[in-house]
């Protein structure tokens, strides 16, 4: 399966030069009959737990944009789970 995520990185200055955190995340190819329903989005380590805050919305069309995430070790991000319910 083809990796969907899209990671935008900003880079923070810091006494070691620098880290980089996610901001953002696009999800895409939602079937269209999930449009009006709830969602939420969990960023998970390896072990499967949670990695920051969940975002949650309504899904709108095929696609959803995810903002406001605040992961400051995007390589802790090992999956990503969309529940989308009604």
């Amino acid at each position: 399966m083809p990796d969907r995520r899209r990671r935008l990185l900003v880079r923070h200055p810091g006494a070691d030069g620098g880290t980089y955190v996610t901001t953002s995340l696009s999800l895409a190819n939602i079937d269209a009959l999930c449009a009006g329903k709830s969602y939420k989005v969990s960023l998970l380590d390896s072990t499967g737990a949670l990695v920051g805050a969940e975002k949650s919305g309504t899904v709108a069309g095929t696609s959803i944009a995810v903002t406001g995430l605040s992961v400051t070790d995007v390589d802790a991000v090992a999956k990503i789970a969309l529940t989308i319910y009604s």
